[in-house]
């Protein structure tokens, strides 16, 4: 297998989602770092995946699935004495609304068991780009594993895009959470935000002005779902692409979906390309297109669409 464009670090679980038409109920794969791995594999981009899972049957599906869609996994640690995490999850209208995920001790789980020590150098020789999430930060091991990450990414001229995906299920205090993440995004050179999440980090929710106030990115994206996406860019161009109107079944995968097609697209232009309008408004419909898709199935990764699926479906069509 060749040596991986894109690295990708954090969660790796299974998805229990109730109210499923006939099934009733469908376990598939989650975590964002395995839906996006998963999305940019699916696009043509090489993609790696840094994450801890249970030595048990639940990891071991979630190894399968990565193998099946050619993620490399070197980088997967299984853990004998932490199972892999189930969160639950029930479907109605295409919207998910969260059950459970063993609130009580989330800390014993293996997605937070990731240790820096575990982390392979190797991966990132080769990559140019790591995507990261902010619930590695709700443990401390799996927090310094983080920070290995973006100290290698730094060492090998690796860029880093954020996407917050802020999970407050997942931190035994969410009161710390904030001032955290504030802090990773300054770490960082390209920064995606759900609009929620825009507005509980920085309290606003246009991406210009949270590109004012965190000024080393490169670009803010922040997707609002139906009402499309706004970025702006340190280089200049600014603005708004609206979102596609989809028949939906499960919007859970859009956001993991929208990211995977975000830095696909980055991936295969020149930072320099990048920073022209057209060449932006390119890469957003881009993305806005990849997250409109995974929208149509269930599950994140069962419904991500194919480079060739998403040309297909922007040509000659503006929303």
């Amino acid at each position: 297998m060749a040596s991986p464009r894109v690295v990708c670090v954090g969660e790796a679980w299974l998805d229990r989602v109730m109210g499923v038409g006939a099934e009733g109920t469908s376990v598939v794969p989650g975590g964002a770092a395995v839906n996006v791995a998963c999305g940019l594999s699916r696009l043509g981009t090489s993609s790696a995946l840094v994450a801890c899972s249970g030595e048990d049957e639940p990891g071991q599906k979630l190894l399968e699935q990565l193998n099946q869609v050619g993620v490399d996994v070197k980088g997967v640690v299984r853990n004998p004495a932490a199972p892999t995490r189930t969160v639950e999850w029930k479907l109605d209208a295409g919207e998910r609304e969260f059950l459970s995920c063993d609130e009580e001790a989330p800390e014993l789980f293996a997605d937070a068991q990731l240790q820096a020590s575990e982390l392979s150098e190797a991966l990132f020789l080769a990559a140019d780009y790591l995507v990261i999430g902010s619930s590695a930060l709700a443990y401390p091991g799996s927090a310094a594993a983080l920070q290995r990450a973006i100290e290698l990414a730094n060492d090998y001229f690796v860029r880093i895009v954020l996407d917050v995906n802020w999970r407050p299920m997942l931190w035994a205090d969410p009161e710390v959470a904030q001032s955290q993440v504030a802090a990773l995004a300054q770490q960082v050179d390209f920064l995606k935000l759900s609009e929620s999440d825009a507005q509980w980090l920085y309290g606003k929710t246009e991406a210009s002005r949270i590109l004012a106030q965190v000024d080393q990115l490169e670009a803010v994206f922040v997707t609002s779902g139906a009402d499309g996406t706004g970025y702006a860019l340190a280089a200049g161009p600014q603005g708004h692409i609206p979102a596609f109107r989809m028949p939906v079944r499960d919007k859970a995968g859009a956001g993991d979906a929208f990211v995977a097609g975000l830095v696909h697209q980055l991936a295969n232009h020149s930072l320099q390309e990048f920073r022209h309008e057209g060449t932006a408004i390119e890469v957003v419909r881009y993305a806005n297109a990849a997250g409109s898709l995974a929208t149509t199935g269930l599950g994140a990764i069962a419904s991500q669409a194919s480079d060739a699926e998403i040309q297909a479906f922007l040509v000659g069509r503006t929303a």
